[in-house]
């Protein structure tokens, strides 16, 4: 809990600085800037209970003046975590098998870039909200069963930062923090956790510039 305490402070210190130290003519003026799309996968490292969890995601959306990006997004647990679930039979008896944990859900976000220079690039999620469902899957004596089926309400925020080593290369570093506000109490696992992420960066929209100097999609990227 103090680990989570720590990246829960971290985190809410980044977005009160960031969010404070903008005004609001510099984000009207960002909501006026140019729009280009933004897609993007990402791959989170995180803890369900006490076992790791990865959490990869899709995202798709748009960014405003380069310092505003809304999106939506798929997120899916992509471990197996398993363990012995027990169920009833068809003919009344007790059994047991092997189930896989299935955690999966539709979000909403928003990004603020609040620093960016040639090499750097810093930017905070005040708002990340996810809604979706958990459940153990597993094969019984009748076919395929799912046991504690519920919805779920979560709220992510992060911290992400960025190094660009050459024009179409970089590499990132994210942090954050996941919690329930609407929990699974069918299922006995703790959503609640710390995430992390490591990752290379490949910048398409300067390869694209590069390819296609002359293009007039080049020329607003």
């Amino acid at each position: 809990m103090r680990i989570v305490g720590l990246f829960k402070l971290i985190v809410l210190l980044a977005c009160t600085h960031s969010l404070c130290a903008q005004t609001g003519d510099s984000l009207r003026k960002a909501m006026h800037g140019t729009i280009v799309p933004s897609f993007s996968f990402d791959s989170r490292n995180s803890f369900i209970s006490t076992r790791r969890a990865n959490i990869w995601g899709v995202k798709a959306g748009a960014e405003f003046g380069g310092k505003i990006t809304f999106g939506l997004g798929w997120n899916k647990l992509n471990d197996d975590l398993i363990k012995t679930i027990y169920y009833d039979r068809t003919d009344g008896r007790l059994d047991s098998a092997e189930g896989g944990l299935q955690f999966q859900y539709m979000s909403v976000h928003v990004q603020y870039v609040f620093f960016q220079d040639k090499r750097w690039k810093y930017s905070v999620t005040p708002f990340h909200l996810g809604i979706g469902n958990s459940f153990y899957s597993f094969t019984a004596d009748d076919g395929q069963r799912r046991q504690g089926q519920r919805m779920m309400i979560l709220y992510e925020w992060g911290i992400s930062t960025s190094y660009k080593v050459m024009p179409w290369l970089g590499f990132g570093l994210d942090l954050g923090l996941r919690l329930a506000l609407l929990r699974n109490k069918a299922i006995p696992e703790n959503f609640n956790s710390p995430m992390y992420s490591l990752y290379m960066i490949v910048y398409w929209a300067e390869i694209f510039k590069t390819a296609f100097p002359e293009s007039k999609w080049a020329k607003r990227l």
